[in-house]
């Protein structure tokens, strides 16, 4: 009874958060950045360029654009039917997926903030290949993909800091054409400028600025 008791109050606490973050102060979110992940035992780079909306101080939801910027390859042998032989070849896995995140945070201080990121990605992979001057591409597969995470961002100063994330890929709907393994760990770490923080600096007696993005959090 007690346990139901105490789940039933974390999901009206949950529940009074999302209504607050949704009723609250809203902003603008971009994200560009590279996350390093494994492909067939691979350290390979995915670039993602998104876009969103944050809520109040505890959630952000938007979407965006990722790619394999790593080249991968793999061997396999092309059979020339004009010349009727086989040929050693190296093809290059094509990656591209239109992504949609959740990050919903759930502690914030002057220096500190925790997330929990989500992101769902719908998209394509594409092996191609060159040939006696020729480019040849194979058919495209649909893919789904799921990357839950954790997030953790440090305040150096007002308007830099930095920030790490570790999740995991995994594969929703893959196809058994393609050989190449995308389960994996995902890695991120770099620096953050705060833009908002930036344009408050700037323009501090404006008064279109600041209700745009709120006070300053420093």
């Amino acid at each position: 009874m007690l346990l139901i008791l105490g789940i039933n109050c974390a999901q009206a606490q949950f529940m009074d958060t999302l209504h607050k973050a949704f009723t609250g102060h809203k902003s603008f979110d971009f994200r560009y950045g590279g996350r390093w992940s494994f492909v067939n035992n691979e350290l390979v780079t995915v670039q993602s360029l998104k876009v969103g909306v944050n809520f109040g101080k505890k959630l952000s939801v938007g979407g965006g654009y990722c790619w394999l910027k790593t080249d991968v390859k793999t061997s396999f042998n092309f059979y020339d039917e004009e010349k009727h032989r086989d040929t050693l070849l190296d093809k290059t896995l094509k990656l591209s997926y239109f992504s949609y995140y959740v990050d919903y945070i759930f502690y914030k201080s002057k220096r500190w903030q925790y997330s929990i990121p989500m992101q769902f990605g719908m998209g394509h992979t594409q092996f191609q290949f060159d040939y006696e001057g020729s480019t040849f591409k194979e058919q495209k597969h649909f893919i789904a993909l799921y990357e839950p995470g954790i997030n953790v961002k440090f305040k150096v100063l007002k308007w830099m800091g930095v920030d790490a994330n570790v999740g995991y890929r995994i594969v929703l709907k893959n196809n058994h054409f393609l050989s190449t393994t995308f389960n994996s760990p995902i890695y991120s770490a770099g620096v953050l400028i705060y833009w908002n923080e930036v344009a408050l600096a700037l323009f501090p007696k404006s008064g279109y600025i600041n209700e745009k993005l709120g006070p300053s959090e420093w």
